[in-house]
């Protein structure tokens, strides 16, 4: 199933939509969980599972999560896959427990380093994200 993730007020074309299927916004999903929860709340992680339009509102968050994702990725540069309820850097050994209720918990997913270079090139431009 599709994600469609649009910026609510882009600069350039590049932030005005990000897609992807469910299976890759698991894994990004689940690392906004892990770098950034010191500045996004529980309850708006929880909300952007969903295809709701819930989302960061300012560009000055996603320039947050833009700066943990660059951080991040400086140290694991083959993506990151969700088997069961772990999320895990693809064949390296850095993982993390994920929430065992979490609706992606059984599932098997990967997003490369590619696309999430593309998904912090997209939130450096968005002005607020909404996922759809």
């Amino acid at each position: 199933m599709e994600m469609l993730i649009y910026g609510r007020n882009p600069r350039k074309p590049c932030g005005e939509i990000f897609y992807v299927d469910e299976t890759t916004w698991w894994p990004i999903h689940a690392l906004m969980v892990e770098l950034c929860h010191s500045f996004l709340d529980e309850a708006e992680l929880e909300a952007m599972k969903s295809r709701h339009g819930e989302g960061p509102t300012d560009q000055v968050t996603c320039n947050g999560i833009a700066a943990c994702f660059n951080t991040w990725m400086e140290h694991n540069v083959c993506g990151a896959r969700f088997d069961g309820a772990r999320l895990q850097v693809a064949s390296q050994g850095w993982s993390m427990l994920a929430d065992p209720a979490a609706r992606y918990a059984d599932s098997s997913c990967y997003v490369s380093d590619y696309r999430l270079k593309l998904w912090v090139r997209f939130l450096h431009h968005c002005g607020g994200f909404e996922v759809c």
